[in-house]
This record gives C-alpha cells, structure tokens and sequence, in this order.
C-alpha cells in the first residue's frame, strides 16, 4: 500500500513539475544548466553508438568476405580439377591415335581393339585382363601392343575376357633382334618393365642404346618394337654376355590395346623405326 502511495505522490510531482514548467520561466537557468551538463554524455553515446555501428557493420564485412573467399577457393578447387581432367584427356587422345598409327598396313579383320578390363594385379605385375575374349575373335596367342611397342600375348581367355602374359614376366620369352645389326638374342621377362638375356656370345655387337624388336621366328610377327638395351656385361666366368633392356610398352601406364594375329608382315607402329 506504502508503494503505491508513493508511486502516486511521484507522479503527481511530476505533473505538477512540468506544469510548472511550462506556466513560468523560472526552470529555464536550471534546463539550459542541465543540457548543457548533458551535451558530453550525449556526444559520448552518440560516439559509443557510431562505434558500435562500426563494429557490428566491420564484423558483417568480415564475415561477407570470409564467404566470398570459401566460395572462390571452392571454384578454383574445381578449376584445377577441370584442368587436371583436361589434360588427362588430352594425354588419353594422343595416346588413342597412336594406337590408331598402329594399324597402318593392316587389315580391318586382323586388328581388334581391347581395353583394360581391371587394375594390374600388384602382386602378379606381369598379367594384364583386357576386356575382349573369344566372342570378340580373341585367340590364344594374339599379340597385344599399346602405342610404345609390345605389351606381350594373350595366355588365356574366357568368353568374354582373357589374360595377358606381359613380355616383363619371367615366364615371357621371346626371340628379339637388334636393330641395328640384325643380330637376334632370346630375352627373358625381368619383372616390371625389365628384360633380360643371359649366355649371350662375347663377340656379340650389342651397345647401351641398341633397339630390340620382334624377329618374326617365334610367337610374334617380324619388327614389333620391344625394348631399348640398358646394361651390356661380361659374365664373371668372362664365357658370354649379359645383356638388360627396358621394355618399350608402358604396361603400368596403358589402358587401351590392339591385338593383332602373327600371319601378317605389314610394318606396324610398334615396329622399329
């Protein structure tokens, strides 16, 4: 009750205040006193609030930006990528018209185009699965380029896939010649991209440098690029060579392939040159 009571009293002193107020000049001296007493704190919160104006309109600002700079360094993400695929197709175009080179001087029925049918197995390097097999007129046999030389043979096949025993597998002969001389040597596979040629006669002119390819004697058709010679030693008895050579094809690069029958001797990319 006391409350209200004073609450009214308040009130009613107030009203009376600023009828006062208005029905004389004798408040004036004190108004004017009291404004200008006041012109410091109202400059100060006009100052507080432009500052925190500022403040919350930087804190937006900052906040715009950082969106701004998320959603460029996305676009520029996916402009890298974009170019990394560009290129990528670029390098796989170059890669299908040289295997298009391949097939000079060959006949539409003695060339079939395979790819790669799964990943190299890491464990077993030297076989490939290419996604052609018998229905598609694949036989054992057939020789297997991509667009650097000789991948190696298809070893085995199912109706719809076979498998490639690549010319790197220790299991892989082949009869080779070189180049340059005509000189003929019989390569084993030396596991990924190696190859090798043991109890190879002394007097044999063989160089760093030196072309093998195809002989045309044995599984494959005459002149298919196979390797370049790497190493040329004699044998510690001091009775024959040693010879290693890097395979030519790029079995761990490559994912489209020809394959091609031995009866004919056209030259072939692949062929030495």
């Amino acid at each position: 009750m006391q409350g209200n009571l004073k609450s009214v009293l308040l009130a009613f002193a107030m009203a009376a205040l600023i009828l006062f107020d208005t029905q004389t000049t004798l408040l004036q001296p004190m108004r004017y006193t009291v404004d200008s007493a006041l012109i410091p704190v109202r400059a100060l919160v006009s100052l507080l609030d432009d500052s925190v104006r500022r403040v919350g309109s930087n804190l937006r600002s900052k906040r715009s930006q950082a969106r701004e700079i998320t959603e460029l360094n996305r676009e520029l993400l996916l402009l890298r990528w974009q170019l990394l695929r560009a290129r990528e197709i670029i390098r796989e175009n170059e890669r299908l018209r040289a295997l298009w080179v391949v097939t000079e001087g060959l006949g539409e029925n003695e060339v079939i185009g395979a790819s790669l049918a799964a990943p190299p197995d890491a464990l077993n390097p030297g076989i490939l699965q290419i996604d052609r097999g018998s229905r598609h007129g694949v036989l054992e046999g057939h020789a297997v380029l991509d667009s650097w030389g000789l991948i190696g043979r298809v070893a085995s096949l199912t109706w719809q896939d076979s498998e490639v025993l690549t010319v790197s597998d220790p299991a892989h002969s082949v009869l080779a010649e070189v180049a340059r001389t005509g000189e003929r040597i019989l390569l084993h596979g030396g596991g990924v991209d190696r190859l090798e040629a043991a109890l190879v006669p002394p007097d044999s002119d063989l160089q760093v440098g030196d072309e093998l390819v195809t002989s045309g004697l044995a599984d494959y058709r005459a002149g298919l690029r196979i390797g370049t010679i790497t190493r040329v030693r004699t044998a510690p008895e001091g009775d024959y060579l040693q010879v290693e050579a890097k395979m030519s094809a790029r079995a761990d690069l490559s994912r489209h392939f020809i394959l091609i029958q031995k009866h004919t001797s056209h030259r072939t990319a692949g062929a030495a040159r």
